[in-house]
């Protein structure tokens, strides 16, 4: 009917001659589409899959690869995070059995081995070097103090079973002790 008037329809949905509903847009051609004294004009009909199928896929992609991007970036997270995390539990392992060792409930520390050349590995290399530095400083002040100990109890000894009297005294003859 709008096309025997001379206008157009925006669109509707409507039920067919098929008995399927559908959408419809008719749309008058301009007066030089006039041919033989005839109007005429465009018929679009679609059923409502064909009107929105496209959009439908088009969603279902974007869904579709927002779950496929949002599972890969949480895997790439958790694969980043254990590699971060190992290298820190190394390194909390080694400086609690350090700082056991300074207190004297351990023994000497395991040291630290972690791999590469970024700013990590620098520091654990850093740290590790300081462990070992410390534990050969202790090492030898424990050296020391045990030497000290031997040497004490040797003089001890030497002072309490001698009869004549004891003098240490250095190369030139100076009273030491």
């Amino acid at each position: 009917k709008p096309l025997d008037e001379g206008k157009g329809d925006s669109g509707n949905f409507f039920v067919s001659g098929d008995g399927r509903e559908k959408w419809g847009l008719t749309m008058m051609l301009s007066d030089q589409g006039e041919l033989a004294h005839l109007r005429w004009g465009i018929i679009v009909d679609q059923t409502r899959e064909e009107l929105y199928g496209p959009i439908v896929d088009l969603r279902n992609t974007i869904l579709l690869g927002a779950a496929f991007f949002g599972i890969a970036f949480i895997l790439f997270g958790v694969l980043l995070a254990r590699r971060l995390i190992a290298p820190l539990s190394s390194v909390k392992r080694t400086l609690n059995g350090f700082f056991d060792y300074l207190s004297g409930k351990a023994g000497p520390p395991v040291h630290l081995d972690i791999a590469g050349n970024d700013e990590f590995a620098q520091m654990a290399r850093a740290i590790d070097e300081s462990i070992k530095l410390a534990e050969k400083h202790i090492t030898e002040q424990k050296r020391a103090e045990i030497e000290r100990q031997a040497s004490a109890k040797r003089y001890q000894t030497i002072i309490q079973t001698s009869f004549d009297g004891y003098w240490l005294v250095d190369l030139e003859g100076r009273l030491i002790d």
